[in-house]
């Protein structure tokens, strides 16, 4: 360092020492003890020492140390000295911004004096980064470089040292977000936290369709019906298979008296179409109830059944699911 630049430390020091003595007068009970303040003095001027020669680190530890005893604005000056030389940019800023508040409440001059120049000096070369969130989002949870960000610092420039910083964001329902960016002094970077909501899970299978409540009492009351019907089917067809031989008796005493019987067997053939009609519809009405009696209920709002239409001559069922 220049003489005059050591002439300025120096004389910053003389005003921490003092500034340490005189604390340590203002309440003897919650003060630190002559001992403390004693090795407070002593840590500071080691501290002095390492700054002289260029030994920023061992400078700093000195100092953190004097400051756990009383942390006065002149201390808390060459703490941000210290980081500032040690490329600590971002801690820098915020320590000489702490020394001056600190000095202005206390109406410490030469603190006030001393911070200014280094204090604006620095603000012109540490470099910031700009935090954007998506507008729907207000529930993220963001790091930088492994520290939480608070989230009223979203759209402020946040200092950070020189070099290269990570950036790590989530929230709910959506896709995570990582970025990594390098910047240089004087460097102002401004990043968009995309936050996108999550996509449907790819290759799951789909789920079925809500099926709606089964009815029970619908499937039992279908299966009465074709039972019903088989039964009245079936005895149709034997009802119709007497008449038919009814009619064959009749027509065959008939026939004894006539050249030609061929008349006659009009409706014994119409009665025996009908009575094997009403069997096979019977069996096939029964294999409905067959199968209405052993099959699940059909879910409400699908209906299934067989209607029977009976017309001259002829017999149908209709079966729908």
């Amino acid at each position: 360092m220049g003489s005059l630049a050591d002439a300025r430390i120096r004389w910053r020091g003389a005003a921490v020492a003092l500034s340490i003595a005189a604390s340590s007068r203002a309440g003897m009970a919650a003060e630190p003890t002559r001992a403390d303040v004693a090795t407070a003095r002593d840590l500071f001027a080691r501290a002095e020492s390492d700054e002289d020669a260029g030994l920023w680190a061992d400078a700093l530890d000195k100092l953190h140390r004097a400051g756990s005893v009383k942390m006065t604005p002149g201390i808390r000056f060459h703490v941000a000295l210290c980081e500032e030389r040690l490329g600590r940019l971002a801690a820098a800023l915020g320590d000489y911004v702490a020394a001056q508040d600190a000095a202005r409440e206390g109406s410490n001059k030469d603190v006030l004096e001393a911070v200014g120049e280094p204090l604006a000096e620095l603000r012109a070369r540490v470099p910031t980064i700009t935090l954007r969130l998506p507008a729907d989002v207000n529930d993220a949870v963001i790091s930088l470089d492994g520290a939480p960000v608070a989230p009223g610092s979203m759209g402020a420039l946040l200092p950070v040292d020189t070099g290269v910083h990570t950036l790590d964001a989530h929230a709910p329902n959506r896709a995570p977000f990582s970025a990594t960016v390098s910047v240089v002094e004087k460097q102002a970077v401004s990043i968009d936290v995309l936050l996108p909501p999550l996509p449907s899970p790819v290759g799951t299978a789909p789920l079925a369709p809500r099926r709606a409540p089964q009815d029970k009492d619908a499937s039992r009351a279908k299966a009465l019906v074709a039972s019903a019907g088989a039964l009245a089917l079936v005895g149709f067809g034997v009802g119709a298979f007497f008449v038919a031989g009814a009619k064959q008796s009749a027509a065959e005493a008939q026939c004894e008296g006539l050249v030609s019987c061929e008349g006659l067997r009009g409706p014994v053939r119409t009665w025996d179409a009908l009575a094997l009609t009403g069997w096979i519809a019977g069996a096939g009405a029964g294999a409905f109830a067959v199968y209405f009696w052993t099959r699940p209920p059909t879910p409400s709002g699908q209906g299934s059944g067989a209607v029977l239409r009976v017309g001259p001559g002829s017999m149908e069922i209709a079966v729908h699911f």
